[in-house]
């Protein structure tokens, strides 16, 4: 749908603009598609979010900007992430197995979740809590066993994370809205990866019907979406059914959001980001760097 030589990291959507990192900088495009501009020249930027105000990105600094445009500030310095979350009072990044929050008007970074031991791979918000999917090492011996749960814990923080469900085979990416959690499974140990879905507290945790190659999952009011084996965005009823593919014939689809009615992804090797409608209508793929999209 765009493209401009450019790497796609991460995509956030709103109802009007796309807004993704890349190798130098923060761009937005129009989410009709067209040609993207800067919004912040800078480093190579390792993550991105929005909120209703804002876009917020890493790069050298936690930074954001008016979602219409405007001067970059500095919410934070000297911290990093490879995953970042904002719900208009917070900035949640990921970074190197720990979780952290700043206040999106400023100040001190607080851990939510120390790491590398914990294991902090994704994450997801709901009401006061950040949802959690975790893969951390315990000694076994001479050796470290991998361990996959589902957590959560409070947005404030101080409290140690609930465990929610345990025994996961590495789980990596997570979302969640009022009808559960769901979480993609990498496989680990012989143990097969997919898609699962538990209730709020963890209760009635199951596989969904998927491929053993689950990659990034997002919900809309009515279905979770997924990509898988590397080539295909799919989508389901989350008051079940069976799975349906959105756009196949991919190229890594990854970094997966949806809005308006409308599925979108970048691929590899450059921003090839698509978007089709979440029935599965034309892709697009405009030339030079490219965020995809699907009608839904």
């Amino acid at each position: 749908m765009v493209t401009d030589g450019q790497y796609a990291y991460s995509i956030a959507v709103d109802d009007g603009q796309i807004y993704f990192g890349s190798t130098n900088g923060v761009w937005r495009v129009a989410s009709t598609g067209g040609t993207p501009s800067i919004l912040s020249g800078s480093s190579e930027v390792d993550a991105i979010a929005i909120d209703t105000a804002n876009v917020y990105w890493i790069g050298s600094s936690l930074m954001s900007a008016p979602l219409g445009g405007g001067d970059p500030t500095i919410v934070a310095t000297g911290v990093s992430a490879n995953e970042l979350l904002a719900d208009g009072l917070n900035v949640y990044g990921v970074d190197g197995g720990a979780l952290w929050a700043v206040s999106v008007s400023g100040g001190a970074q607080r851990s939510l979740i120390d790491g590398p031991s914990s294991g902090v791979e994704a994450i997801a918000v709901l009401g006061d809590s950040v949802y959690v999917a975790s893969f951390s090492g315990i000694a076994a011996g001479t050796s470290v066993v991998y361990q996959g749960s589902i957590l959560r814990v409070p947005k404030a923080g101080g409290a140690a994370p609930v465990v929610l469900v345990s025994n996961q085979p590495h789980p990596y990416a997570i979302a969640v809205d009022s009808t559960g959690v769901y979480w993609a499974n990498a496989g680990y140990l012989g143990v097969a990866g997919g898609l699962m879905h538990s209730a709020l507290d963890g209760g009635n945790a199951a596989a969904l019907p998927s491929s053993a190659n689950v990659g990034s999952v997002v919900l809309d009011e009515t279905n979770v979406y997924w990509t898988e084996d590397g080539s295909r965005v799919m989508k389901m009823a989350k008051s079940g059914g069976s799975p349906r593919v959105v756009a196949d014939e991919l190229s890594g689809p990854s970094a997966l959001t949806v809005n308006g009615g409308n599925v979108y992804w970048s691929e590899q090797p450059e921003l090839d980001a698509s978007v089709s409608n979440i029935d599965g209508g034309q892709t697009g793929a405009p030339p030079a760097a490219t965020v995809m999209t699907a009608c839904e």
